[in-house]
């Protein structure tokens, strides 16, 4: 990633990265494994359960970003090894899913839960329908900004 990109610009970047329509080649990549960009803003999780049944969408709290996945806090604990979906909206507004599995969690006192999670392949069984609430509306987000 360039310098003089905007930090805006950086993390949708990551975002397309991650869903594959950009290649991480084209970033000019750094030598860190990955590099971290504060980026402090809600979005929402889908968990999926171990009976395989998927969980109500829970807004959670980013607090960074990277080519890697997401560190979010959360006022419920997730369960390590968990897997689903986070619904992200770029800096333009545009609502994003992408695939993730629950890496660590640890407690962060009055904060709730601090919670790592790794990005994966998109798991089939979560789509964007499953953050849409009964009338259709998907959860009122912030959009991609860094901190």
């Amino acid at each position: 990633m360039s310098p003089s990109q905007s930090a805006s610009d950086r993390i949708d970047q990551i975002i397309d990265i991650v869903r594959g329509v950009v290649s991480a080649g084209t970033s000019g990549r750094e030598n860190r494994k990955v590099t971290r960009i504060p980026f402090t803003t809600d979005v929402a999780i889908v968990v999926i359960a171990p009976t395989g049944e998927k969980c109500s969408p829970d807004i959670v709290r980013c607090e960074n970003i990277s080519t890697g996945g997401l560190c979010v806090t959360s006022s419920q604990p997730l369960d390590e090894g968990s897997r689903g979906g986070v619904l992200i909206l770029r800096s333009d507004g545009e609502p994003v899913v992408l695939g993730m599995k629950v890496i660590h969690i640890t407690s962060s006192g009055p904060k709730g839960y601090e919670c790592g999670l790794e990005f994966e392949q998109q798991p089939s069984a979560v789509t964007m329908n499953d953050f849409r609430d009964s009338q259709g509306n998907l959860p009122r987000l912030g959009q991609a900004q860094a901190a």
